[in-house]
């Protein structure tokens, strides 16, 4: 059940002081503006919080979890570095497992030759965390609505009932982005068509789907234990905020581009290659 955490962990700890340049910015500015899994944090912060009526109640608790209205902009910039950032990374990454050399030449033929494989499944992610943020607050709302009163905090049986139905809606959206997963490497690798790297990266994925998807929910459950922290030690919110964007970042990078390596069998040349600056 670990062999794919196991492979992307190896691999993101021994590329750390390289790839960590790359990441920490934007790992800064989000975790400065940002809450990584805010949506799941939201049923602690607000547990106490009395949630207004319709539609009032909506757009408090849709800013609450996903950060809208209030700090808007920040998804802009989020989705924008991101996009930037993982297509740098994901094509030195691409590299250095090709030819076990790893260098900062060329950063801008690196972005171009990821950020194709990479834009349609940002837009798509996009759209579907879009619509998430949308069910996951109207579902809050309404089971406030049936199980407890507007104007009061939530009680046992709503919050309960919620956090269950937004927990099987995260374990959805995690299981999008496993079957996205293989698709950056597959098309940036074999040069197939972006139709034909889908139905590879689906079949590949096919052969080990449950390991696939526990290792995209690895960081997820890694990340819901360092925000508990962050509440109860209130001093080490920002950090932990910065070190779990920049997991995020180094993790998911790491995962696909190893994992493709070893659902086909193709030869990591890192292995043989002490990882070092080249052309």
């Amino acid at each position: 059940m670990f062999k794919y955490v196991n492979i992307a962990t190896r691999y993101m700890f021994k590329t750390f002081p390289y790839f960590c340049l790359v990441a920490l910015v934007p790992s800064v500015i989000l975790g400065l503006f940002g809450t990584p899994l805010s949506n799941i944090l939201f049923f602690y912060d607000n547990s106490t919080v009395p949630i207004q009526a319709m539609p009032q109640g909506f757009i408090q608790v849709l800013s609450d979890m996903f950060g809208y209205f209030d700090n808007g902009w920040i998804l802009i910039l989020k989705f924008s570095l991101s996009l930037l950032i993982i297509s740098l990374i994901l094509g030195l990454m691409e590299r250095h497992l090709r030819s076990g050399r790893f260098g900062y030449k060329n950063p801008l033929r690196r972005i171009n030759e990821s950020l194709l494989a990479l834009l349609p499944i940002f837009i798509v992610m996009l759209i579907v965390q879009i619509l998430f943020s949308l069910i996951s607050s109207g579902v809050v709302v309404l089971g406030h609505y049936i199980f407890s009163e507007f104007g009061n905090s939530p009680n046992v049986l709503s919050w309960s009932i919620t956090i269950v139905i937004i927990i099987a809606l995260q374990l959805l959206i995690i299981e999008i982005y496993s079957i996205c997963l293989l698709v950056p490497p597959v098309y940036m690798i074999t040069g197939y068509p972006y139709t034909s790297s889908l139905s590879y990266a689906a079949k590949l994925r096919h052969e080990e789907s449950f390991k696939i998807f526990f290792a995209c929910l690895w960081p997820f459950l890694i990340i819901f234990v360092l925000g508990l922290v962050s509440r109860l030690v209130k001093i080490l919110t920002i950090p932990i905020h910065i070190v779990s964007y920049l997991y995020i970042y180094l993790y998911f990078c790491s995962l696909s581009m190893t994992a493709y390596y070893e659902l086909t069998g193709t030869e990591r040349m890192d292995y043989r290659r002490k990882l070092g600056s080249g052309v």
